[in-house]
């Protein structure tokens, strides 16, 4: 029994050596950061999401909830086309050295998105004075 024990025992000493040799690799120790910060931020979420409830009274979180809708079909309806196309076109242009025609891509892109501000700007603006 007690060389059973002391099999375990070493066992258990050699799975746990080779836990922790593997956890101070670099690419575990940043599987391991990035799961860490991803689970603390939905708990903060949550959080952040019943406190909200509990303060904000329900005709402004209406309110809050439209606009946010509003962002969301933005992108569903094809506004988002663009920043997805500029990823995919900017990286080819940036990766053929064609210099000048990856800044048209960037300014194009950048154009889209202050359009996107504006009117998201715009419509935030007119709900809350309404």
């Amino acid at each position: 029994m007690h060389s059973f024990i002391s099999r375990m025992k070493a066992k258990l000493q050699q799975a746990l050596s080779m836990l922790v040799k593997q956890l101070k690799s670099s690419n575990t120790a940043q599987v391991l950061k990035f799961s860490t910060a991803s689970i603390s931020n939905s708990g903060i979420s949550i959080a952040a999401g019943f406190l909200s409830y509990a303060l904000i009274s329900p005709a402004e979180i209406g309110i809050w909830k439209s606009l946010l809708l509003f962002n969301q079909y933005a992108v569903f309806l094809g506004l988002g086309v663009i920043s997805n196309g500029l990823i995919r076109e900017l990286s080819f242009a940036l990766g053929q050295k064609d210099h000048e025609e990856a800044t048209h891509f960037a300014e194009t892109g950048l154009f889209h998105s202050l359009v996107l501000v504006i009117v998201f700007t715009a419509s935030t603006a007119v709900f809350l004075l309404v």
